[in-house]
C-alpha cells in the first residue's frame, strides 16, 4: 500500500511521554541505516477506537521523548478512521503501552465529504 505524506488525514499534536513517565526507551529516529524517508506506524486511538497510522519522523529531524509535536498522519483506512476524527478530539499513540497523548488538531476537507458519524451516523 503507497501512502502520501504530502496528504495528511489529519494532523494531530501530542507529547511523547518520558520513560518514567512510562513511555519510550529512545526517542523516534528521522535517519534508520542511512535512509532519510523512513515513515513510523503505530496504532492511534480515537474514541476508544485503535486505528492505523503512518507518519514521517525525518521531516521533523526526530521525536524526542517529553516533547510536544504538530504530526501529520496518514490513516492505512481512512474510511474507517475518519468516523472518528474531529478537531479537538483526543488521540492516544500506542506501542504495546501510551507513548504519547495528545488532541487531533486539523482535518483533510476532502475526508469529511466521505465519512461518516460514529456508528454509521451521518
Amino acid at each position: 500500500m503507497t501512502v502520501d505524506v504530502l496528504m495528511p488525514h489529519a494532523v494531530i499534536r501530542v507529547r511523547f511521554l518520558t520513560t518514567a513517565e512510562g513511555g519510550r526507551k529512545t526517542a523516534i529516529q528521522g535517519v534508520r541505516e542511512g535512509i532519510q524517508d523512513v515513515k513510523y506506524g503505530c496504532p492511534v486511538y480515537l474514541n476508544g477506537q485503535a486505528f492505523d497510522c503512518r507518519f514521517w519522523p525525518f521531516a521533523a529531524g526526530g521525536y524526542e521523548l517529553g516533547q510536544e509535536y504538530d504530526i501529520p498522519i496518514r490513516f492505512l483506512y481512512p474510511e474507517r478512521a475518519m468516523k472518528w476524527v474531529s478537531p479537538g478530539a483526543p488521540v492516544t499513540l500506542w506501542e504495546g503501552k501510551t507513548i504519547a497523548v495528545g488532541q487531533v488538531l486539523t482535518i483533510d476537507s476532502r475526508e469529511l465529504s466521505t465519512s461518516h458519524g460514529p456508528a454509521g451516523q451521518t
